[in-house]
């Protein structure tokens, strides 16, 4: 700690005293330099540790930001990081300097750890240590950084963007003349305030903008800084709450409020809010709660009335009415990037949301919540006739119990929702009996086509239909045997997946729901095996995707009912972009990877992760399983596109074909 402190210290004088801004400012850079030292190296340090605890303990990761942040808001880290972000900003050199200062910090942390592993199980205690002790030993070096610094004019009112909204609305509201005029005298009128403190959420790299649970400033107000310090710390707030203190320079007619000479402040504390009221500045609160085939409802419904040709030469009304609607909340299934749909257990809303969000935090909870079931907070900004609402400003509202539900009808915007496998497995042959399948039949086409990342890929376009005995067939595309599948939630839930075949000479016809019909001449016949059949050869599985990664599965199975199973692969990637006729040549490797950039591109490679395992197999008609050694229980619909099911050349697993090894060129 000492040997870090000493490093800081020894930076610091070499830069500061160079510096005609420390100079000025304060008669002792070595007093300065001890000050930042003070501070810079716990805040340094407990970020670095947390980060080493991360490496050898990722699951716990989550406990160890929670221990961080708790030691951060006890020892007021943000604001002592400010100050010392402002005084390193006096001198390009400190910035040069901070990098080595911060590889030495890591470096110290990862010794640490690695010589006590304990200790990130353990970082509330360890940061409650005297190394971290920063609340109680950084008071006199704050001190020095303060006068080092010095103080802008300290704001006398905080103002919510909200009020602020309120204010501007108001003050063009009354304003004289035109457009531009109105602009001129509203600028002019707030600008009398003087400087103010505004506190709202940093929903971008200059811009705030008050959130409240369930609503949001009408107007944002949008920070002019004076120096890039003050750029980067509020940039760093984004997604967070935040007090900045500046004048109001322009009130634009796009309710738009801009400050200048913003700064970011440590807090409200010390100054007075503002006796205004701001609820004419806020968005209305949402009351009620829709679903999106409530809304799905009254889309088809607007655009059945409106008048006009196409559906598309609607929209503008249609969005225009729905619009009236105000901020909504809308509950729905999050698909982890911006599209919410409607989710039941068998059903889902034909229509979907798609959100554009507030800002980026929003979206992030957004994709973390991927697969659950969200309430957003939002405003129709669109509403296409292909099915899709769009949001803006969407937000996520965690409690939405005191919103009160909407009583409009949901009949006629949900459809059957395509069953997942693991919805229709009804688990070891408890599905379609085995007597009441007529046959198994599989058609694959291969195509070949280049990778734009170097080399061939191979588009696999492999279809497999089940025909049943009663002279209907499914399209199967589930690789557990069809002796598990609950067929009769597959009837309902996908009916658009079953048609009807019959067998008039030695093909197989089918007849789609149109009333079509198709004979289905490259479609093989896939042949089960008898019950407790044994194999005694190796198959293999390759296939090259898009995107150069390359997937092989190795099948062994021996006479004695054993088997293994070997899957790996190899990816590789290649781009023209490289160092230039004169760059000469750069290459790494390492952890199963390589890469190599010269004159004629750059090219990646390297191999993928590999899994074993072995143990016993059983066979019986369309059914593989594979009980691995471990206990792990894997079931596999299975065929023989032939009639040797003895010693096949080729086997059909999970709808794909498998080769025999023994042939492989």
């Amino acid at each position: 700690m000492r040997f870090l402190a000493g490093l800081v210290v020894a930076a610091s004088l070499a830069t500061l005293s160079a510096s005609p801004a420390a100079a000025a400012a304060s008669p002792d850079p070595k007093a300065l330099a001890e000050a930042i030292s003070a501070i810079f190296v716990p805040l340094g340090l407990a970020s670095a540790v947390v980060a080493s605890c991360d490496r050898i303990d990722t699951s716990n990761a989550e406990a160890h930001a929670a221990a961080l942040r708790a030691w951060r808001e006890a020892n007021d880290a943000d604001g002592l990081e400010r100050l010392v972000e402002r005084v390193m900003a006096q001198n390009d050199a400190v910035a040069k300097a901070r990098s080595k200062l911060d590889a030495a910090l890591q470096s110290q942390a990862d010794a640490l750890v690695q010589k006590m592993p304990l200790a990130c199980g353990a970082l509330p205690t360890v940061f409650g240590g005297t190394t971290f002790a920063l609340a109680a030993k950084t008071g006199p070096a704050r001190g020095v950084l303060e006068a080092f610094v010095g103080t802008g004019p300290k704001p006398k009112t905080l103002y919510t963007v909200g009020q602020l909204s309120a204010l501007a609305a108001e003050a063009r509201r009354q304003a004289p003349g035109d457009e531009d005029e109105k602009t001129d005298w509203a600028s002019n009128l707030l600008g009398r305030l003087g400087v103010i403190a505004v506190s709202g959420r940093a929903v971008d790299d200059d811009r705030l903008q008050q959130w409240t649970v369930d609503q949001q400033s009408l107007w944002t107000a949008s920070c002019d800084f004076d120096d890039e310090a003050e750029e980067k710390l509020f940039a760093r707030e984004q997604g967070r709450d935040v007090v900045v203190a500046g004048r109001i320079g322009r009130v634009y007619d796009f309710k738009l409020v801009t400050l200048e000479g913003c700064r970011v402040l440590d807090g409200p504390e010390g100054i007075a809010r503002a006796n205004i009221p701001e609820e004419t500045g806020l968005t209305a609160k949402p009351k009620t709660l829709f679903s999106i085939a409530q809304l799905s409802v009254v889309a088809k419904e607007l655009f059945r009335r409106t008048p006009g040709q196409k559906d598309d030469d609607k929209v503008e009304a249609v969005t225009a009415a729905m619009q009236q609607l105000g901020p909504i909340a809308l509950s729905g299934h999050s698909d982890g990037d911006e599209r919410l749909q409607q989710w039941l257990p068998e059903k889902r809303s034909i229509w979907s949301a798609s959100c554009d969000f507030a800002d980026d935090a929003e979206k992030k909870r957004f994709k973390q919540a991927e697969g659950k079931d969200v309430t957003v907070i939002a405003r129709i900004s669109r509403v296409y006739a292909f099915e899709v609402f769009n949001l803006s400003d969407c937000r996520l509202l965690d409690d939405p119990s005191r919103l009160a539900r909407s009583d409009l009808p949901e009949d006629g915007g949900l459809e059957y929702r395509p069953p997942g496998a693991e919805e229709v497995d009804a688990g070891p042959d408890k599905g379609i009996p085995f007597g009441q399948i007529e046959a198994m039949l599989f058609r694959e086409q291969f195509q070949l086509g280049i990778n734009p990342t170097g080399g061939t890929y191979t588009n696999r376009n492999e279809e497999s239909f089940m025909l049943l005995k009663d002279g209907t067939a499914y399209r199967f595309e589930f690789d557990y045997p069809p002796t598990d599948l609950d067929a009769d939630q597959v009837r309902r839930r996908a009916p658009q997946d079953w048609s009807r075949w019959e067998r008039p000479g030695d093909k197989y016809v089918m007849t789609a729901a149109a009333g079509e019909k198709a004979d289905l001449p490259s479609f093989t016949v896939l042949k089960p095996f008898p019950p407790d059949a044994r194999l005694d050869r190796s198959y293999y599985y390759l296939n090259v995707s898009q995107g150069g990664v390359t997937r092989r599965i190795d099948l062994t199975f021996r006479a004695d009912g054993t088997f293994e199973r070997h899957q790996g692969g190899s990816f590789f990637m290649q781009s023209m972009a490289g160092t230039g006729p004169d760059g000469g040549s750069v290459g790494v490797s390492g952890g199963g990877m390589a890469a190599v950039m010269n004159e004629n591109g750059f090219s990646m490679g390297g191999a993928l992760k590999s899994r074993d395992s072995a143990g016993r197999y059983r066979l019986d008609g369309y059914t593989l399983q594979l009980t691995a050694d471990d206990g792990t229980v894997t079931r596999l619909r299975i065929g023989v596109p032939g009639d040797d099911v003895k010693a096949p050349d080729t086997l059909n697993i999970g709808g794909t074909s498998y080769w025999d090894a023994a042939k492989e060129k």
